[in-house]
């Protein structure tokens, strides 16, 4: 019962936090139009990573938007690499 309460109460605060002009597209995916916009000289490439797949799209202001798979990419590697680089990274001493 309590998740529920928190559950509502979150998309609450959320629809309250969108309803402000800047916010209206808080935790919503990004549209393509907005990468246009965005787009240098240089290509942008956002990479999708889910345990059934992984893809890459490649977005340039010359070219449309392109999807790559990327069936060689698995998240189970990804973590590894994230839990060997947390381990050799020097932390900082802020």
């Amino acid at each position: 019962m309590q998740a529920r309460r928190l559950a509502k109460e979150y998309e609450r605060t959320l629809a309250r936090i969108r309803s402000l002009s800047s916010f209206s597209e808080l935790l919503h995916p990004q549209k393509p139009e907005s990468l246009c916009n965005t787009t240098t000289s240089d290509p942008v490439v956002v990479i999708n990573v889910h345990q059934t797949r992984c893809d890459a799209l490649i977005h340039s202001r010359t070219r449309h938007t392109s999807h790559v798979p990327l069936s060689g990419l698995e998240l189970s590697a990804l973590q590894d690499i994230r839990r060997v680089d947390a381990v050799l990274r020097p932390r900082s001493h802020d």
